[in-house]
């Protein structure tokens, strides 16, 4: 089974303003994006603990999703492990630095959109 990331963030739209909505959790079957689950997104917040290879889509009403992945929108996961070295990749503390990272994973996701839709 993939690792835990324990995820926390924010969910904005452009000016800032905190949004109500839902986050999905979005697993990949090739390529195909299954939905896996999903946790509310309370005045701008959200928080939970989802599988480390998952990624997050932050949905809230007249708002355009954004999508997001654990390991490629938290910088000190991507940048551990581009920047990883041959010595590194052997070493045992490199995976539990890892591990330690993903304890608490920080994304931020600011939604666009949110304007008066004119009645149909």
């Amino acid at each position: 089974a993939a690792a835990a990331a324990q995820v926390s963030g924010s969910v904005t739209n452009a000016a800032g303003q905190p949004l109500e909505g839902t986050m999905e959790i979005i697993q990949m079957d090739g390529r195909k994006q299954v939905k896996t689950g999903e946790f509310r997104i309370a005045g701008g917040r959200f928080g939970a603990a989802v599988p480390a290879t998952a990624r997050l889509r932050a949905t809230a009403p007249g708002y355009t999703s954004d999508l997001k992945s654990v390991f490629m929108d938290y910088a000190p996961l991507l940048n551990g492990v581009l920047n990883m070295t041959p010595e590194q990749l052997s070493d045992w503390e490199t995976f539990e630095a890892i591990r330690r990272t993903l304890r608490d994973v920080r994304i931020d996701f600011r939604l666009q959109g949110g304007e008066r839709q004119p009645a149909q």
